[in-house]
């Protein structure tokens, strides 16, 4: 039976895509030295008539308990931007409402100061801030609501989208000979040969910034000194996981199909 499962590699930092863009649209609405408009207690007759606004700072130490702190969130808004702020190196995981049920993620990064992260705003986003980092290191997060849609690179999101189904041709042919021993080293290399063609595709057809670590994790599977069991090796998964997290900043996380177990 296959199962669908949300890719979660080793943390390494922190990219800032759709968080960059939602900056520059917040920005504007600020340029020639206005400041930000205070919440207004009057209903507006539009979402549309409300360019941004700044919303209340929420706090804590360590890791919030599930699903989140109470976390409001600005009436017609359709985008979010947290400075989020930690200090001492940890890396930390932060989402707004349920990421996983809302097909968004959680944004990584590491406590170095404040760091910008995004999320769209749906009808369905929960009023709560999960927060995952040491037990002992305080942080604070201060959102900042748009009525703009959150900026998706429909390039990045169509590279994440096709690199999915690669990822797990190789990691299910990986895990289904070396962890469950499903398959047999014929088998292995069987799969592996199939997906290298796929691989080498995305390098020449991927049009975001992804073609780059394509290219890198194809020459790594490619390797012909390559391990039976391990298409994939150490310096793979680094690669995969910077996919993952250009990935995840810009909303459309990496979704595989896991075909052994569950």
């Amino acid at each position: 039976m296959r199962r669908r499962e949300r890719v979660g590699y080793a943390p390494q930092g922190v990219l800032a895509v759709g968080a960059t863009a939602l900056i520059l649209l917040l920005s504007a609405c600020t340029s020639n030295g206005d400041a930000a408009p205070a919440a207004s207690s009057t209903p507006t007759e539009s979402p549309s008539t409300v360019s941004f606004e700044k919303g209340e700072t929420v706090s804590g130490v360590g890791p919030t308990t599930y699903p989140g702190v109470d976390f409001a969130l600005a009436e017609g808004a359709r985008s979010i931007a947290i400075e989020f702020e930690c200090s001492g190196g940890a890396t930390f995981y932060v989402e707004v409402g349920d990421s996983m049920a809302l097909g968004q993620a959680q944004v990584e990064g590491s406590c170095e100061g404040a760091t910008t992260l995004a999320w769209p705003i749906t009808d369905r986003t929960g009023h709560t801030l999960g927060v995952t980092l040491p037990d002992d290191v305080a942080w604070t997060a201060t959102p900042t609501f748009s009525a703009e849609e959150f900026p998706y690179d429909a390039a990045i999101e169509a590279d994440c989208e096709a690199f999915a189904s690669v990822s797990s041709e190789l990691s299910n042919a990986d895990m289904g000979y070396t962890y469950y021993e499903a398959i047999d080293a014929d088998e292995w290399a069987a799969r592996i040969a199939g997906a290298e063609p796929r691989l080498r595709a995305l390098v020449e057809d991927a049009e975001s910034e992804l073609r780059e670590q394509f290219g890198a994790l194809e020459s790594v599977v490619s390797d012909p000194g390559r391990q039976v069991g391990h298409a994939i090796t150490a310096a793979g998964y680094e690669i995969m996981a910077e996919i993952s997290r250009t990935c995840n900043v810009n909303q459309t996380p990496l979704i595989t199909m896991g075909e052994f177990g569950g």
